[in-house]
């Protein structure tokens, strides 16, 4: 630990060499730690379209003077084929829900314009370089 020395009344550090060295990578450690690795997996993506229908978009109807809230379901591939077979969505009792909005995933690709770990000095992406110069 460096102590301050007092000088002419007024404090001044211990220089470097005097300083014991202190290897800060060991005094913190993610052992114990709760703080979960980020993952995005195609049930984030999922709910984050029905989030964005929910919430921002927020679908209703007017029907007969009253405003209705339209429901939000993810079809999975069989439902999806019943509804495009019979034209409309039944629930467990076998009754037609109208109106709603149906959405399934079609597909997922990989976006190669964006790097990942790699860095192209003739064309960076998602990287700035800079540097600070020392100022007194």
């Amino acid at each position: 630990m460096a102590v301050n020395v007092t000088i002419e009344g007024r404090e001044k550090p211990v220089p470097r060499s005097q300083r014991a060295s202190v290897n800060r990578a060991t005094q913190f450690r993610r052992g114990v730690d709760e703080v979960k690795d980020i993952s995005v997996s195609l049930m984030d993506m999922d709910s984050a379209i029905m989030f964005y229908f929910e919430n921002v978009i927020k679908p209703t109807v007017v029907e007969n003077g009253e405003t209705v809230k339209v429901p939000l379901m993810y079809s999975s591939p069989e439902r999806w084929a019943a509804i495009q077979k019979t034209g409309f969505m039944r629930d467990k009792k076998r009754q037609i829900i109208l109106p709603v909005i149906a959405f399934r995933r079609t597909g997922m690709e990989k976006d190669d314009t964006m790097s990942v770990d790699k860095m192209d000095p003739e064309e960076p992406k998602l990287h700035y370089s800079f540097e600070r110069k020392y100022n007194a």
